[in-house]
């Protein structure tokens, strides 16, 4: 399953390590430096104010949506798995009557 961020950009949802509230997240020294020190991996993706910071263990990505956003999109693709599974569950079982 992929996961839209921007700009027509799809990345794996099984790549994503994190997903921070940017402005939280540079507010830190800790976070300012991080950036500064991975800058040559930062891949900015939004087309407005900088809202959320994903973490992959390749790049880090820069986007406009906030990190409810984000969670949204991966609940659904649970939900919808989950949903997958049990309507398997009901043909198998109803192939079995």
């Amino acid at each position: 399953m992929y996961i839209y961020l921007e700009k027509n950009y799809f990345i794996p949802l099984k790549e994503i390590i994190s997903v921070v509230d940017y402005e939280k997240f540079i507010s830190s020294p800790e976070g300012r430096d991080f950036i500064n020190v991975n800058k040559n991996k930062v891949i900015d993706l939004s087309e407005r104010e900088v809202k959320s910071l994903i973490i992959t263990d390749r790049f880090f990505y820069l986007s406009s949506y906030v990190v409810r956003s984000f969670q949204d999109r991966g609940n659904e693709y649970n939900r919808l798995k989950y949903k997958g599974k049990r309507n398997l569950k009901e043909t198998v079982e109803g192939c079995n009557e």
